[in-house]
């Protein structure tokens, strides 16, 4: 068993590797949003959104490339193009349940709420102002939505990040 796991994330890694090339020969052209927050790597890093195993999840980017590498699946050169690739052409990353419990992703998956349904229905304006402070976080009474939050900032475009002091989720945006 011990031979058979390095083959196995080799053999992972040289189809995900083909799939990409593959795809990226037809991929629609990633947005200005979209390479400023896979591009960052600090450690309170933008969240991104990934479909991992048919499923949407909210993970920080730093964090997500950190699972790929150290898992052997993606290599730190090739995780930008990848990512952002997959994530404009809706292509889905499959990892197995090890991974997803050893580095917690289950409890990143996003599960709609119909409350910040309603609000995103409203419009960016009105979502921001009901559910951020003035100075771009998040209100106390609200964290519990957090993921269904950060869902609905990164469709519209919104780099969102957790305070690096108070952990408090925060927007980078200029309503101008």
């Amino acid at each position: 068993m011990e031979r058979i796991f390095p083959v196995i994330c080799s053999l992972t890694r040289l189809i995900v590797c083909f799939f990409v090339s593959v795809n990226l020969s037809c991929s629609k052209e990633v947005s200005p949003f979209l390479k400023k927050v896979c591009s960052d790597q600090r450690r309170n890093s933008y969240y991104i959104v990934v479909q991992i195993n048919n499923d949407d999840y909210v993970v920080s980017n730093s964090y997500f490339n950190y699972i790929l590498t150290k898992e052997g699946i993606l290599g730190d050169d090739e995780y930008i193009s990848v990512v952002e690739n997959n994530i404009v052409n809706g292509i889905n990353f499959v990892l197995d349940n090890k991974v997803m419990e050893e580095y917690h992703l289950r409890n990143n998956k996003y599960i709609s709420v119909a409350e910040i349904s309603i609000y995103a229905w409203a419009g960016k304006e009105e979502f921001i102002r009901h559910y951020f402070t003035d100075n771009h976080t998040l209100k106390d009474p609200y964290q519990k939505y957090e993921t269904a939050i950060i869902y609905q900032l990164f469709s519209w475009e919104i780099p969102c990040w957790n305070d690096c002091e108070t952990g408090t989720l925060m927007i980078d945006y200029n309503d101008d």
